[in-house]
């Protein structure tokens, strides 16, 4: 049987042993979980099982540079919980996109980062260079969202206070969904 995030995909027309109702044909069931039929042809990454991820390029308009392109997305309060927690390191070009978020913490972490915070509008308002563990940053108001990347990355990409970030799909996402569909 196909396997969809580590775990036994049961299509349409299974009964649930929880329940006398059957499901509709438009949607397929995972776990306890049912989907509509398109989440299966979205191409993701599989960090470990029962988790997917999403890949996502960052770039720095304003100096014209690219700060990440395997940024993941946190946008589910799990997601946002554990972070990049359990990990020992981000590789270069790696990151995480918390949103929302109006700061972070580094507890438990076993490496330096460094975090971007990022207003609606994904203009860098705050910047925090080599984050040590066991830190927190200050909580603004203003921050819609931060990224954090591997330590060093700011100081290479020349980024400062005031410049424009673009958040978009990465390349290589970007083409194995093209060839999904394709």
């Amino acid at each position: 049987m196909p396997k969809y995030n580590g775990k036994e995909e049961i299509y349409a027309g299974f009964n649930n042993p929880c329940s006398n109702r059957s499901r509709s044909a438009g949607t397929r069931r995972i776990g306890y979980h049912h989907l509509p039929q398109e989440a299966k042809r979205r191409k993701v990454i599989q960090d470990w099982p029962g988790r997917s991820i999403s890949m996502l390029r960052v770039i720095n308009i304003t100096r014209s540079c690219i700060v990440g392109d395997a940024v993941e997305l946190a946008d589910t309060s799990r997601k946002r919980l554990f972070g990049l927690l359990g990990r020992r390191g981000l590789d270069a070009g790696g990151g995480l996109w918390i949103k929302p978020s109006s700061g972070v913490h580094t507890f438990f972490m076993a490496f330096t980062i460094d975090v971007v915070g990022l207003d609606g509008d994904l203009r860098v308002i705050k910047l925090w260079r080599c984050l040590a563990p066991w830190r927190v940053t200050s909580v603004s108001f203003k921050l819609r969202s931060v990224v954090e990347l591997p330590c060093g990355t700011i100081a290479q990409s020349g980024m400062e206070v005031g410049d424009q970030l673009q958040i978009s799909p990465s390349s290589e996402a970007a083409a194995a969904m093209a060839s999904e569909v394709s």
